[in-house]
């Protein structure tokens, strides 16, 4: 009899491990189809002509950017004190997603090949643009941020200023300074140079060119911009003040060497 109550005891056990194990089972058949279906999404939505259109004009606005900078002029390694591209990279990260830095360094690799600059030098730059992009756009998007792309906010410039020009822009430029350096490409003794000139540069492109764009983008049609007088003052006196600083850094400096 007892044998008989052990046997039945021993019956309900496995039968209830095998019912224990039979969900278990179906959660890892969903999970990995999940799994699945997320890398085929991700694959597929990078081969989309929306994502192929992004990373397009990603790459022609960072080599055109690019070239403006360059026409400014270059240090250590063409290294620019004006460097549009970071802001054109900024603003296409917030807009069009992270995922798009490829173009990024489809845009670097272009610019090296039109203006006969060694490849890694490009690559480094395009690199910390890249990082200095993405960690910008995570900061400006947390949830305490509140960052709104309009930048008809003090807020707005002020967030942009500290976390993207003081914070991202400083750590990648200080990381392509090193990475220079660590490559041979520059002396150790001129990475304090580099580095701030490479800040410099992404710092005023950002400042410049990111919020140009992102208004841009806002203002469906031109014909709803509105300017009271003081806000025609503000625009007049801004764009004085940009001219005269640009006249003194890139004509004063370079052609009498104050």
């Amino acid at each position: 009899m007892t044998s008989v109550n052990t046997h039945n005891i021993d019956d309900r056990a496995d039968r209830s491990s095998i019912a224990i194990a039979a969900p278990a089972r179906d959660v890892a058949r969903r999970d990995k189809a999940s799994l699945l279906h997320r890398f085929l999404h991700t694959i597929f939505g990078l081969l989309s002509l929306r994502y192929a259109n992004h990373l397009f004009l990603c790459a022609v606005g960072y080599w055109f950017t690019g070239e403006l900078g360059l026409l400014v002029g270059s240090g250590y390694a063409s290294i620019s004190p004006l460097w549009p591209a970071a802001g054109l990279a900024l603003f296409a990260f917030l807009v069009a997603g992270t995922r798009v830095w490829p173009g990024v360094v489809l845009g670097s690799l272009f610019l090296a090949y039109t203006e006969s600059i060694a490849w890694p030098i490009m690559l480094v730059t395009a690199g910390s643009n890249v990082v200095e992009g993405m960690l910008g756009a995570y900061l400006l998007r947390l949830p305490h941020v509140d960052f709104k792309g309009g930048m008809n906010r003090i807020k707005d410039v002020l967030m942009l200023t500290g976390y993207v020009v003081i914070g991202a822009a400083l750590i990648g430029s200080m990381l392509g300074s090193l990475a220079l350096a660590l490559m041979g490409l520059v002396p150790w003794s001129h990475v304090e140079t580099v580095w701030f000139t490479w800040w410099l540069g992404d710092a005023v492109g950002i400042i410049v060119v990111t919020p140009l764009l992102l208004v841009w983008r806002r203002w469906r049609r031109w014909r709803q911009l509105r300017l009271d007088f003081k806000q025609a003052a503000e625009l007049i006196a801004l764009l004085g003040m940009l001219g005269v600083t640009a006249w003194i850094n890139f004509f004063v400096v370079v052609e009498y060497g104050v």
